[in-house]
């Protein structure tokens, strides 16, 4: 399971949503493209707040930068303690926090967190 397969399953299981973009007519549902498509700048989500923890549910989404697997973007649940939950190949972190959730992905070439998305985007749009 990758980052966004476990949103699009929550979303799928919790609220019976289908994947990130599908109902916005997006042509690559599910990914972290679609979710910065259409989750990441609607209205009520926010720039990353790298100096404190992301409220708990929000989502830490780092932009889709292209198909070569280190530009693909990332998507974390904030635990609202200053951890992460993400999937990472091939099981759920051992939840490591935010901030080196975020330096790890800069440190690859990806962008670092820049976005954060409430609940209230992510599991009902």
């Amino acid at each position: 399971m990758i980052c966004s397969t476990l949103i699009n399953w929550l979303r799928e299981t919790v609220v019976d949503l289908a994947a990130c973009g599908q109902r916005q007519g997006d042509a690559f549902p599910g990914g972290t493209g679609a979710i910065g498509r259409h989750f990441a700048y609607a209205q009520g989500t926010r720039d990353y707040p790298p100096v404190k923890d992301s409220p708990k549910g929000w989502l830490c989404f780092s932009p889709y930068l292209g198909p070569k697997l280190p530009r693909r973007g990332h998507v974390g649940i904030a635990l609202g303690n200053g951890l992460l939950l993400e999937a990472r190949v091939p099981t759920l972190s051992a939840n490591r926090s935010e901030a080196e959730a975020s330096h790890t992905i800069a440190r690859y070439g990806r962008r670092p967190f820049l976005r954060i998305i409430p609940p209230e985007v992510w599991l009902r749009m």
